[in-house]
């Protein structure tokens, strides 16, 4: 394979998993992939495209058998995946391979402190009421919660009748002794005030308590969600941290790769697969892996591996708006023009994903670009080191004064995101509109100049598709399911 031709075969495969799963209007762009890289004349790289085309369309015919539960009289639960509410229980549960939703109604206070105070793998016998598929959307723009529990391979809610037996599973399996740890770090953390358990729990094992769901839509109302979730940002600071602590200690730096090499799997186990941090955790493996084999890859081939082996993993990281947004601005930074400045990054990184924003939620906020602005040297400068010494010291009397420092921030914020004078909603973006925004954000981010071609396009193009949505050529009549 030629240096910088990787991209080529990623492209293959994301757009293989768009035209099986979402769009068959994608194979019109897929045809135009294939022409370009016949014209390049290599064959190897012809070759290459043709087998992960092969590997992708039988990874989406796996992904698409049924996973449905017509019958179930046990079951496994983790405490990090059910939730209490007054006298409901709810959450997932796994039955062997299979996975499902499940409400189950307490009878007594005792079985509610019992499942409030779970702290270990349980395995469970139940008898069913019914079992009943995930409905799918009743209105238009309406969240396709029905293809999101798909996606992860859940397609029943179990209404459980009653629970005739509960006993403590048996770890044997690495990921789940790694997801029991996971709990306990959880149960450790509550102990700290209310905002630092909080921030512990989202950014060291990127747990969010049902109680808390609230707060994220605050921080996603204001366009900073991101730092509260885990990614590649997060990865990339912890491996710097390690790298400074063992280069202070005088360790070999292949010892610590090769350590990585297995730490870093774990670690993307104990805070719940999420694709975003697999993505991080991907590219920093492949990266010593080529380190080690002595192989030279540029940023761009290096990148495009990742990308092949996240959605060979899980092709619908690619499909949901958390994956695009993930893998679209790693790509946009490998292009972004070296001496930006911090606010100049902040505003050409925000055209980027503000399309693939639009065209999932409808609207964005005026403040979006101030709040991270504002909010990102408090986050590295402040939030992050309190949470890293705080998790140490759970019980220390002194983390009250940092919880009402930020009780009374997270209030400000509040406020502001309520109003809403700031939200501007931008209806849907057809999906060729949004496509050719990425592709003009992409050039835009290259460019020097704050003014130029690129950002008039932009904004002429994400106008008219404003102004169609607003003003309509033709008239509608829409039904709503209330």
């Amino acid at each position: 394979m030629v240096r910088g031709q990787w991209i080529f075969l990623s492209f293959i495969a994301v757009l293989t998993i768009v035209v099986y799963f979402e769009s068959g209007l994608f194979w019109i762009v897929l045809i135009g992939l294939i022409i370009r890289i016949i014209v390049i004349k290599n064959k190897y790289l012809v070759l290459f495209g043709i087998f992960i085309s092969i590997i992708f369309i039988i990874r989406c015919q796996i992904e698409q058998k049924q996973n449905s539960i017509s019958e179930i009289n046990s079951a496994l639960i983790s405490p990090d995946k059910i939730t209490v509410n007054g006298n409901l229980l709810s959450g997932e549960l796994r039955d062997g391979d299979r996975t499902a939703r499940f409400t189950y109604q307490l009878k007594n206070r005792t079985e509610q402190k019992l499942w409030q105070n779970l702290s270990e793998l349980v395995d469970i016998k139940l008898k069913v009421k019914e079992i009943i598929p995930i409905s799918g959307p009743r209105n238009i723009g309406e969240f396709n919660f029905q293809k999101y529990m798909k996606h992860k391979r859940i397609e029943s809610t179990i209404r459980i009748a009653s629970i005739t037996q509960i006993s403590e599973h048996h770890s044997i399996k690495i990921s789940e002794r790694i997801n029991v740890l996971r709990i306990h770090m959880i149960k450790y953390f509550d102990q700290l005030p209310k905002w630092l358990s909080i921030h512990a729990k989202s950014l060291i094992v990127g747990y969010t308590d049902s109680s808390d769901k609230d707060f994220l839509v605050v921080l996603s109302s204001l366009g900073i969600i991101h730092l509260f979730s885990l990614s590649g940002l997060h990865v990339l600071i912890l491996l710097s941290l390690l790298r400074k602590l063992t280069s202070a200690l005088k360790i070999p730096i292949e010892i610590v790769d090769t350590i990585m090499l297995f730490l870093l799997p774990c670690y993307g186990l104990l805070v719940g697969s999420k694709s975003g941090i697999w993505r991080a955790i991907v590219l920093a493996i492949v990266g010593i892996v080529v380190r080690k084999l002595k192989i030279s890859l540029g940023r761009l081939d290096t990148f495009s591996i990742t990308l092949l082996i996240c959605i060979l993993v899980y092709p619908f990281g690619i499909a949901e708006m958390g994956g695009q947004l993930s893998f679209l601005l790693s790509f946009a930074i490998l292009y972004l023009y070296q001496e930006a400045g911090f606010i100049m990054t902040i505003f050409k990184m925000n055209l980027v994903n503000l399309p693939v924003i639009c065209l999932y939620i409808y609207q964005f906020n005026w403040l979006t670009l101030l709040a991270n602005f504002v909010f990102v040297p408090f986050f590295t400068v402040v939030i992050l080191p309190v949470t890293i010494i705080s998790s140490f010291t759970v019980t220390w009397s002194g983390w009250k004064f940092f919880n009402l420092f930020f009780d009374q921030i997270y209030k400000l914020l509040d406020l502001v995101a309520k109003r809403p004078n700031f939200t501007f909603i931008t209806g849907k973006i057809p999906i060729f509109a949004v496509i050719v925004l990425i592709i003009i954000s992409l050039f835009y981010i290259e460019s020097k100049n704050f003014w130029n071609k690129y950002l008039w396009q932009y904004c002429v193009l994400f106008i008219i598709c404003i102004i169609f949505n607003k003003f309509p050529l033709y008239g509608s009549v829409n039904l709503i399911d209330v």
